[in-house]
């Protein structure tokens, strides 16, 4: 069980990380996804006036949404690609793996 200032501890760690993440990184990442997955970005602006709908609806085109399929699509090929072997299970006996 942890003791109270343990639990102190990491509350005031949890403070200071959400607090960074919020001035460092949820602006860049709410300004990538109006222009990459505009639709789906909405747990980014939760409570705030962008969340109503119309204002998401400010793409200039459809440029990047097209590229962030392309990205995933290559990446998911050739990461996983389903032609390849991903794994191969053995046993520890090489006598065993070469009776089959």
């Amino acid at each position: 069980m942890a003791s109270k200032e343990q639990i102190g501890f990491w509350r005031k760690k949890l403070k200071t990380l959400e607090s960074e993440r919020k001035r460092g990184w949820e602006g860049h990442w709410r300004d990538l996804a109006r222009h990459f997955m505009p639709r789906r970005s909405r747990f980014l602006d939760a409570g705030e006036r962008t969340n109503e709908g119309d204002e998401r609806n400010r793409l200039f085109d459809n440029v990047g949404i097209i590229a962030r399929r392309t990205l995933s699509a290559g990446m998911q090929s050739g990461l996983t690609s389903p032609a390849r072997p991903w794994f191969m299970l053995t046993i520890q006996d090489d006598g065993e793996n070469n009776a089959a």
